[in-house]
């Protein structure tokens, strides 16, 4: 698809379920880093919605690049983040230049206002049961879109989430945005993952976020996992089945 705002161009991918739709349509989960994610996600829920003891089956919606890289780094700077000058960025380890940033508000207008009718048109979508999945800095945009434009989904996913961006700007967000997270009808859920062995700071960024975040329960019901053993990477593939029972629950 190509963004009408942008022009850019996005790789989607699509897993449809095997059976008829459930009264009120399918669950549905949209996940980002599709590259990276789609093929697990989408053989997991094909699996593990099997009849009879099966989780309710949902639609999976990957938004990925045009690339066969399974990371597309530049991509996801851009369009993952708020624009964020060098004096609000630490020096990146391999001492290069930061790519381009500052696309997440075009990114996100395409998902809410074109990706998502585009798929309510062609499948059957319960509007009230729509999950977003990031990872890094996917978990950045998913925490960002959860704090400023809450009505786009009901359920977020953020998976060891770079908090650190733009010096702890999500907290800023978080302090606009509540009156309109208020002000929905319906309690947000948000699921917070990271692994024991990354980063400490990502670490400590992540169980900060949940102690501020848990004393905000009139709006939004968050659960925390720290997953033993499992660095940024690794724990991917360990939060796949909750992540699943989650999105279809």
């Amino acid at each position: 698809m190509q963004s009408n705002v942008t022009g850019r161009k996005y790789r989607i991918f699509i897993a449809e379920p095997m059976g008829p739709p459930p009264e009120g349509g399918y669950p549905v989960l949209y996940s980002l880093d599709a590259n990276a994610t789609f093929g697990t996600l989408a053989e997991a829920i094909r699996l593990q919605s099997r009849t009879p003891r099966g989780i309710p089956s949902a639609l999976i919606v990957g938004i990925g690049f045009e690339s066969d890289s399974p990371i597309v780094s530049d991509e996801r700077f851009y369009n993952f983040t708020e624009f964020a000058a060098d004096d609000e960025l630490p020096v990146r380890p391999n001492g290069m230049k930061w790519p381009e940033t500052g696309g997440i508000e075009v990114f996100l207008t395409f998902i809410e206002h074109q990706l998502k009718p585009a798929v309510e048109k062609q499948y059957a979508v319960n509007r009230s049961k729509q999950a977003l999945f990031g990872h890094s800095l996917g978990g950045f945009f998913t925490l960002y879109t959860l704090f400023t434009r809450p009505h786009v989904f009901q359920r977020y996913i953020a998976a060891s989430p770079s908090v650190w961006w733009k010096n702890h700007v999500l907290y800023k967000r978080w302090e606009e945005g509540e009156i309109r997270s208020q002000q929905n009808e319906q309690r947000k859920e948000l699921r917070l993952y990271v692994g024991s062995e990354e980063k400490p700071s990502m670490v400590q960024d992540a169980r900060e976020l949940y102690a501020f975040l848990k004393e905000h329960t009139e709006v939004l019901e968050t659960t925390f996992n720290e997953i033993e053993g499992e660095g940024h990477v690794s724990v991917l593939p360990t939060l796949i089945s909750p992540l699943l029972r989650f999105v279809s629950e």
